[in-house]
């Protein structure tokens, strides 16, 4: 049976455009309201097209010098998903820290309280 990629590159370029979509779509907000089921379906899915695209890479390396214009564009889209994903997650991570910071009532003073949760320190 004939695969359907048989470019080592086509099959890479093709990785990675699924790469890039799991990775928009976790971006976007896409997992937030799926059952955590199928959410760590397409986490462990990711991961596996993340391990194919390393095995592949010492395979695609050795019958091409350069890689083709479509998979060097396709790197470059998927460089820029991640360091999108990456800025999204570490700002949801502040605001988390915030939040948190908040409930246990620490923080700067805030007007009449002691510490943004704190107790109230006079009366108005």
């Amino acid at each position: 049976m004939p695969e359907a990629f048989p470019d080592l590159d086509a099959r890479a370029c093709h990785t990675v455009r699924r790469l890039c979509r799991l990775f928009r779509i976790e971006r976007t907000g896409g997992f937030e309201h799926r059952p955590i089921a199928m959410v760590r379906r397409l986490i462990a899915r990711r991961d596996a097209l993340i391990d194919a695209l390393i095995a592949l890479e010492p395979r695609r390396r050795d019958g091409a010098a350069a890689g083709s214009a479509a998979l060097r564009s396709s790197l470059t889209e998927l460089a820029r998903e991640v360091q999108r994903s990456r800025e999204h997650v570490e700002a949801r991570i502040e605001r988390l820290r915030a939040e948190l910071e908040r409930r246990r009532g620490e923080g700067p003073p805030t007007g009449l309280r002691e510490r943004a949760g704190g107790q109230f320190i006079g009366r108005g």
